[in-house]
């Protein structure tokens, strides 16, 4: 029954997307930020569905062991970006603002 809903949910998005034209789907083009994020979805997914699986262990031992494997997991996207480890504050960064 679970699986009919998000089935229904999934229609129900991709006809707001496409205004009910569905050849708009063939027109469409993702860039790198919009694949990450429907990456990151499909995982937090797959986390969620996963939670009922986990071990009866206390919440913070169990978050304390799912962080390194998730920081683990991010940093090959982090690699990827060179341009984000290269950003410096410009003049309109919050720490240049003159007080008032």
């Amino acid at each position: 029954m679970q699986f009919f809903g998000v089935l229904v949910s999934l229609v129900a998005v991709l006809a707001i997307l496409t205004q009910l034209y569905p050849e708009r789907l063939l027109e469409m083009t993702f860039n790198g930020g919009d694949l990450i994020i429907i990456l990151n979805r499909a995982f937090w997914a797959v986390y969620c569905a996963c939670l009922r699986l986990r071990p009866a262990v206390h919440t913070m031992s169990f978050l304390l062991a799912v962080a390194p494997i998730s920081a683990a997991a991010t940093l090959p996207f982090a690699a990827s970006m060179p341009r984000a480890w290269a950003w410096r504050p410009g003049p309109r960064a919050w720490h240049t603002t003159p007080s008032l």
